[in-house]
Parts: structure tokens; sequence; C-alpha cells
């Protein structure tokens, strides 16, 4: 559990499907046209006040430069964090199912073009889907969030992007959830 299982930097045109993972999957750095299909992860550790702040922690640790992944029909359940990203762009999440995870979806920095579609989010703890600094051209669209859980428990959609331009976020199903307003 102390090394990424795939280490996809500068590279391009990848598959990978019908796996099962336990742990940090994978580091994706200035990588194109990944597709992860029909797989499950669980397991990964995540951070919390207390532990030191490591990249391993997470399920999919993307950087910047990275475009055109696509996480389609997956099962991610038990897990802290799952995907952590700076600057990914034309990137898609759709059909996947996410269970009894802290926070899923975590995307930082100049983020464009991105697609979460007919997602199922069940009992995470934090925030479903976090979208941060700018994310022109974001789809949120026909997911379902149920049963915000945890003393983390806030959001199932935070968009705090102020530098976005615009975005689409409409025909999403929330159930459950906290009654209180952050920041």
């Amino acid at each position: 559990r102390d090394r990424w299982i795939f280490d996809a930097t500068d590279d391009s045109n990848i598959t990978i499907e019908n796996l099962v993972f336990n742990g940090s999957v994978l580091k994706i750095y200035n990588t194109s046209y990944l597709t992860f299909k029909n797989n499950e992860v669980t397991g990964t550790l995540g951070n919390r006040p207390g532990m030191d702040w490591d990249p391993q922690h997470f399920g999919f640790f993307m950087e910047a430069g990275s475009h055109h992944l696509f996480f389609h029909d997956n099962y991610f359940h038990d897990n802290n964090e799952v995907f952590i990203g700076w600057g990914v762009s034309d990137s898609e999440w759709i059909g996947n199912v996410f269970e009894n995870n802290h926070e899923p979806i975590h995307l930082f920095g100049s983020s464009l073009n991105n697609t979460y579609k007919y997602n199922k989010f069940e009992h995470f703890s934090r925030i479903a889907i976090e979208l941060q600094d700018i994310h022109t051209g974001a789809v949120i669209e026909n997911n379902e969030f149920y049963y915000e859980e945890g003393d983390w428990g806030m959001f199932a959609i935070s968009f705090a992007a102020p530098g976005t331009e615009y975005a689409s976020i409409k025909n999403n199903i929330i159930v459950g959830g906290r009654d209180w307003v952050w920041g």
C-alpha cells in the first residue's frame, strides 16, 4: 500500500478495465486518453487530520496537463478520498457508483470541460463532487446523491469556482445531508 499500482506519467492511449483494486490505484501526470472502465476500487487511505499529507493516500492522483481521462461504469466503495486532481480537462466521470467514500471527487485549478453524469453517490461523509478555482464548461447532470453522513458531511456538490465562465448543474437528485451553510 505504499506505492501506486499504476503510474501513468507522460503516457497516452491506456485502457484499464474489468479489474479489482485495493488501495491507491493510479498516479496520472501529463497523460491523455486514459480509459478506466468496469473496475472496482476499495481501501484507499485518504488524508485525515493528524495524518501526513501523501498523494499516495488517494485512489487517483491527477496532475496538470492530463486530459481526456474517462472513468465509466466503475464501483468505488469503502474509501477515503478517491479522486484528487489539478488542471484536469476534457474528462468524464459517467455511470460510476461511489458507496461509503469520504470524498469521491475533488478537483482544483483550471480544470476545463469536464463531465459528471449518471453517477450515484451513497453514504459519503464530506463532499461528493468538489470543484475549486476555474471549471468553465463543467457539466454536472443526472447524478444521484444519497445520505451525506459523518462529522465532516457538508454538501453533495461544492462549486467554489469563482473564475468559471459557464457550467451546467441540473437534474441531480439529492436526498439527505445537513442543513447548515459553510462559509
